[in-house]
């Protein structure tokens, strides 16, 4: 269910199976509320005793700022508001919520020899922050020496004997952290110079944005026009910025734009910038 909307209902045999068979009333709790979607009459006849009401439910934590390792996923929750962090390789690396306020991904890239999406190689806790961090390394390739003719069959193999010049490097490093009115992102680069930089906030849903205008080629694609936007469903909202519009260069090989209203911060490498996110 990975970036994907997904249901707990779907998880409800096994939690209500744990929930019983280890006394967990926090399991059983989320399945008891989940028993006229996720629960099924040929189920309960294979197993009777998810039949029965079990321990009492206990309450979900909703304060916390918690690493899973085993899962490589960074939560912070503080009670409506919420920020996962994805540690290691995914583009989406970052989703924040307020109630009914969704952002569903935050992810970047530049314009660096067609591979420069920011997929974390590494990422790790430090003190109550999360550091996520990539290296990209590339070149430029010269004919080959002595020439020879290539063809669609022989052309990845015989790129390992053309020689390499010019070696260029760049370096992301991505740094969440709580803030008294939410989360800041700090996005920095070192390396190569001059590059087309983007950042990607993808939006969940149809609540109201302001402080941004649609590309007339593209209405969902959208860019600041204030310092902040704020994005708000339901009486919830988040704001962010501060503004950053350098050039249109929205989209690169191999990170297409994600689906639904997208806002677009740009610059050029290298990049020392902190995006706010803020619960309103």
């Amino acid at each position: 269910d990975l970036h994907q909307i997904g249901s707990v209902a779907y998880h409800w045999l096994p939690l209500k199976y744990i929930g019983m068979k280890d006394g967990d009333g926090r399991f059983n709790g989320i399945a008891n509320g989940q028993i006229y979607n996720g629960g099924s009459l040929a189920t309960m006849m294979e197993y009777p005793q998810l039949a029965q009401p079990g321990p009492a439910a206990v309450r979900l934590p909703d304060n916390y700022n918690k690493l899973f390792p085993v899962l490589g996923v960074g939560r912070i929750r503080r009670g409506p508001a919420s920020t996962t962090v994805l540690l290691k390789g995914s583009n989406r690396f970052l989703s924040l919520r307020k109630g009914k306020a969704v952002i569903a991904a935050v992810r970047f890239a530049s314009a660096f020899f067609g591979k420069g999406q920011f997929i974390p190689g590494s990422g790790q806790r430090i003190g109550d922050s999360y550091a996520l961090k990539q290296e990209l390394t590339a070149a430029y390739y010269q004919p080959l020496d002595p020439p020879r003719r290539v063809t669609p069959d022989t052309r990845r193999s015989l790129i390992r004997e053309r020689k390499q010049t010019e070696l260029c490097r760049l370096t992301y490093q991505a740094t969440e952290e709580e803030t008294a009115k939410g989360l800041a992102l700090h996005i920095k680069t070192n390396g190569q110079k001059g590059v087309p930089f983007t950042v990607e906030i993808n939006l969940r849903g149809n609540g109201r944005l302001s402080g941004c205008s649609a590309s007339q080629a593209a209405p969902e694609t959208l860019f600041m026009d204030e310092d902040y936007a704020t994005y708000s469903n339901g009486g919830d909202g988040i704001r962010f910025g501060p503004r950053l519009r350098e050039h249109s260069y929205t989209e690169g090989r191999g990170q297409d734009k994600l689906p639904g209203r997208c806002v677009y911060l740009t610059t050029y490498t290298p990049v020392d910038h902190v995006i706010h996110f803020e619960w309103i």
